[in-house]
């Protein structure tokens, strides 16, 4: 059974959680931004002039998504890709449009629940990336997870896919 299946079969997803590692750091999204997930080997378009941490744009059924590495964008290290590695295609909510966008992992791990009383503030440490980038963080055995807060996350680069999603439907 796969992610997206287990994902399927749940009724109320608002308590899962998408668990994916980048770098050594596990990493948390919520399941409702979750569209599908794509193998290591997709063909990416580059796109001339963006920044760095965009790759690319990646022909989802005829749709040109932007794919961007997360990795990048928090300042940690990258890697070559490897059989693990996947494209998360999300799904978000910008005024009156969805946008979808594909974020790189180095590995998809898990679907799992928490309760929203496993949460946890963020602790106000200093970092490459902002602190409103994370819902928190739950422990899950002995390691801590961080939750991302993907619409804040994408929406700095709001414009930047809302150009390149207005571009490809203009086509």
């Amino acid at each position: 059974m796969s992610v997206l299946e287990i994902i399927d079969q749940e009724e109320n997803a608002d308590n899962k959680y998408l668990l994916l590692r980048l770098c050594t750091e596990n990493f948390a999204i919520n399941v409702n931004y979750v569209k599908e997930i794509l193998a290591h080997d997709s063909e990416l378009t580059t796109i001339p002039g963006s920044p760095p941490y965009i790759l690319g744009v990646v022909n989802l059924r005829g749709a040109a998504i932007p794919v961007i590495d997360l990795r990048i964008k928090f300042g940690l290290k990258s890697s070559f890709a490897d059989e693990n590695f996947r494209i998360i295609i999300i799904e978000y909510q910008s005024e009156n449009i969805k946008i979808k966008i594909g974020a790189l992992a180095d590995k998809v791990l898990d679907v799992v629940y928490v309760a929203p009383n496993d949460f946890s503030d963020a602790p106000k440490l200093s970092a490459n990336w902002k602190a409103e980038f994370i819902n928190g963080i739950f422990r899950l055995d002995e390691r801590f997870i961080i939750s991302l807060n993907i619409d804040k996350i994408l929406e700095y680069d709001e414009k930047l896919f809302l150009g390149e999603a207005l571009d490809y439907n203009d086509q």
